[in-house]
């Protein structure tokens, strides 16, 4: 019978709670990490889609992303430590609970840029990015450049003056951010390369990462991740094995950055379950 259960992980001030998916005999674990404004209920689906393909599955939040009254503000370089704790506490944790079992990484937009980021990287097998990307605003073109240009410069730093967080109704999402948190999201789409440079740190961990990664574009997803960007991020990556694939979800497809993790698009899932049960098997890019 698969048991799911939350847990706290961390320290005492940054805190973590986590969602475990276990089941009987797993082939591994995986990791999900989610896109920037989304929380691990999102991912439940295709967690539920993993365990029964035979893997643990752990989801979390990053810590203080969601504006709440009684937490903490977050401070300068948040997104960074996003993967400097949040997820390498994850990793650390996950390892230590299941030694016998190799660990995965599923990860969503923002995911892909602090991967690299974590000093336990090295505990993961393969990784699966879907729609991350490397975020300057110099990659996109066309009408979309215009538009996100117009949110970095013009509509998050309003909104967040007008209100002391960045409202959901600014950048599409459900949830408030922290003030920090999106000034920082913001500081780094106006630069040339993103969280990349963020430090010699930071270069040196992305250089250094040597875990096969398959990165996923989607067709339409010209606002959020648009292919020159996934390609830019992948490009970042030192990892000597890694792959990118181009994939057109098809049918009732709106908003292909998140229509991935919708059930209704759960055909496309057993490729991360190919691709972790043999990472050395990857077609490239897809039609």
């Amino acid at each position: 019978m698969n048991k799911t259960q939350t847990v706290a992980i961390g320290s005492v001030w940054r805190p973590l709670d986590i969602r475990l998916y276990e089941v009987p005999d797993p082939q591994g674990a995986v990791i999900i990490a989610p896109a920037i404004g989304v929380l691990q209920n999102f991912y439940h689906d295709i967690a539920l889609f993993l365990n029964k393909q035979g893997f643990h599955v752990i989801t979390f939040d990053y810590f203080g992303m969601v504006m709440n009254t009684d937490e903490s503000p977050i401070r300068a370089n948040a997104i960074s430590k996003f993967g400097t704790h949040d997820l390498d506490e994850v990793i650390r944790y996950t390892r230590e609970k299941f030694q016998q079992l190799k660990v995965y990484f599923l990860g969503h937009s923002i995911g892909g840029q602090i991967f690299p980021l974590a000093e336990h990287v090295h505990e993961v097998t393969a990784a699966f990015l879907v729609g991350s990307q490397q975020v300057s605003h110099h990659l996109w073109q066309g009408v979309y450049k215009i538009k996100v240009q117009f949110f970095w410069h013009v509509l998050l730093p309003a909104t967040v003056r007008a209100y002391g967080y960045l409202p959901g109704f600014a950048y599409g999402g459900k949830h408030r951010l922290q003030k920090a948190i999106a000034l920082d999201w913001s500081r780094l789409a106006r630069t040339r390369t993103g969280i990349y440079e963020e430090s010699e740190m930071s270069k040196s961990r992305y250089r250094s990462l040597n875990v096969p990664t398959t990165f996923v574009s989607l067709h339409g997803d010209n606002l959020l991740a648009p292919q020159a960007a996934v390609k830019a991020l992948m490009n970042q990556y030192g990892s000597s094995e890694k792959w990118h694939m181009h994939l057109r979800l098809g049918g009732s497809a709106v908003n292909p950055h998140f229509d991935f993790f919708k059930k209704s698009f759960q055909n496309n899932w057993i490729l991360v379950t190919k691709f972790f049960k043999n990472p050395s098997l990857v077609d490239g890019d897809l039609p």
